[in-house]
């Protein structure tokens, strides 16, 4: 698969949803899970009914079971292994910023595959005067950044992603500190 001729990676923004990382597979050997997917796992992993609480309230409830290791979860869940030919080939190309709303690391895993070097960042890092072109950021959290105590207050666990630029501003990212 090879990208239009039309489209200069190094001019343009990749945003990818959740949607891109299907065909990856994380280190536990699945594909990261989407939302529904995910309340379904700490749902049966806390022995509640499937389908009856939102993401947020069972990582609540789940980050109070420590025995249960909600970080380790979401590492396992969330760390790529090995991804497809088209995401290989995507994300072979340096891009003038990429946004994502995934938790996982799989731009990151793609680049190194690559031989390319990737500085992440996520709403809570500290922000650059200017944050260099090639960038990746992740919208909602990322998996190499969970911590036990961040998990409730700090990631974003929703079904709705319409929020992106709301979320943006609300952490003094503006257009002037993303060129």
């Amino acid at each position: 698969m090879a990208l239009p001729t039309s489209i200069d990676p190094q001019s343009t923004v990749l945003f990818l949803g959740s949607g891109f990382s299907s065909g990856a597979l994380a280190i536990g050997g699945k594909s990261p899970p989407l939302g529904r997917e995910l309340s379904n796992i700490l749902a049966d992993d806390l022995g509640l009914p499937r389908e009856r609480y939102e993401l947020q309230t069972l990582a609540d409830a789940y980050s109070r079971r420590h025995e249960i290791g909600l970080a380790d979860k979401i590492r396992a869940l969330y760390t790529i292994g090995s991804i497809s030919a088209e995401q290989r080939t995507i994300l072979s190309h340096r891009w003038q910023r990429i946004y994502t709303t995934n938790y996982d690391d799989l731009v990151e895993f793609a680049y190194h595959s690559n031989g390319l070097n990737v500085s992440s960042y996520t709403y809570d890092d500290p922000k650059p005067a200017r944050i260099p072109r090639g960038s990746v950021i992740h919208l909602h959290g990322f998996v190499h950044k969970v911590k036990m105590k961040m998990l409730s207050s700090n990631w974003c666990l929703v079904r709705s992603l319409t929020y992106g630029s709301t979320l943006l501003s609300r952490h003094g990212t503006t257009n002037s500190s993303v060129t």
